[in-house]
């Protein structure tokens, strides 16, 4: 890592696990507010798989209201971050994904998770409910937010992909997320 007075500078070479691109060099520039929020999201990540396991994952997403709320939060994301990127508002886009990941999905959506995922009276169905919303709702995100943060998503989803059942050796040849129209 190269050191500059207001920015961390990774290098393929300095940074070999975190670059990987081909073998080519690459060069990423963060400031320090952007390096604390790519850590923030690995820690997201990580909270979330620590509650999930492969078996929990057959069937349907939960009925649970909270589950409800994420999934059209979610649908509703897919939606504008596609018509922002369909008109070139770039900008626009990036702020979507912000406000979902850090408002809807981290603020509230993780918060009413956990005490349904840690609880000694919450039912076996009420947890693999929740557990399948979250892992798909995470799998989705990561597929929005990939063309943006394509080194974070790819690594978080290689751990998420199988829990959410999806086939593939990279999130990059993996299907876009279509905004349901209706």
């Amino acid at each position: 890592m190269l050191e500059h007075p207001h920015k961390r500078i990774f290098t393929a070479e300095t940074q070999p696990d975190r670059l990987r691109d081909g073998g080519h060099h690459s060069l990423v520039v963060l400031d320090a507010a952007e390096v604390s929020e790519v850590r923030a999201v690995r820690q997201v990540g990580e909270l979330a798989l620590g509650h999930l396991d492969v078996d929990a994952f057959r069937g349907e997403p939960g009925d649970a209201l909270e589950d409800r709320w994420i999934l059209s939060r979610t649908a509703r994301t897919i939606r504008e971050v596609s018509d922002a990127l369909e008109t070139y508002r770039f900008h626009d886009a990036a702020q979507e994904l912000y406000r979902f990941f850090w408002n809807d999905f981290c603020d509230w959506y993780l918060e009413l998770c956990k005490p349904v995922l840690t609880a000694d009276d919450a039912t076996v169905e009420a947890k693999r409910g929740t557990r399948r919303t979250l892992v798909r709702t995470l799998e989705a995100l990561l597929r929005l937010a990939h063309p943006i943060m394509p080194f974070i998503t790819e690594a978080i989803w290689q751990q998420v992909a199988p829990l959410a059942g999806k086939q593939g050796e990279t999130i990059m040849l993996q299907p876009y997320p279509r905004p349901n129209r209706e």
